[in-house]
């Protein structure tokens, strides 16, 4: 699939590994690949759409099919919406990877909590 301007925004994080061990078959696995895309990009398009004031959303639209690869793309929306668009991407990236393991069955991995080690004090005693 050709570039989109907010691919680099874009982390699939574990998915990308599920999704590829799913099937051997590299046909399979093109299709697969293209329904994800299908599916990242229409997202991304209904969470620019519900961010961006409705006034603008022709506006958006145009730009985006003529040049969907214009990183510029990015400093309009920046300028149009209440959120910095970098930081709308990565506060839905975990809804949308849900979304995604959900869509296509596969169990999504139960990242355990980190315990921290207690730090050893060493209680000394002074002798008088």
């Amino acid at each position: 699939m050709s570039k989109i301007f907010y691919d680099e925004f874009i982390d699939l994080g574990d998915f990308h590994m599920h999704l590829k061990s799913m099937v051997q078959d590299d046909n399979e696995k093109e299709d697969l690949w293209h329904l994800v895309d299908e599916f990242i990009h229409l997202r991304m398009i209904e969470i620019i759409l519900d961010n961006l004031h409705e006034d603008l959303h022709e506006e958006f639209l145009r730009m985006f099919g003529e040049r969907p690869y214009d990183e510029s793309l990015v400093t309009y929306l920046d300028q149009n919406m209440a959120i910095k668009f970098p930081i709308l991407v990565e506060n839905e990236m975990e809804y949308l990877q849900n979304e995604l393991y959900e869509h296509f069955g596969i169990q999504k991995p139960v990242k355990l909590p980190v315990k921290k080690k207690k730090k050893k004090t060493s209680k000394t005693t002074s002798k008088a």
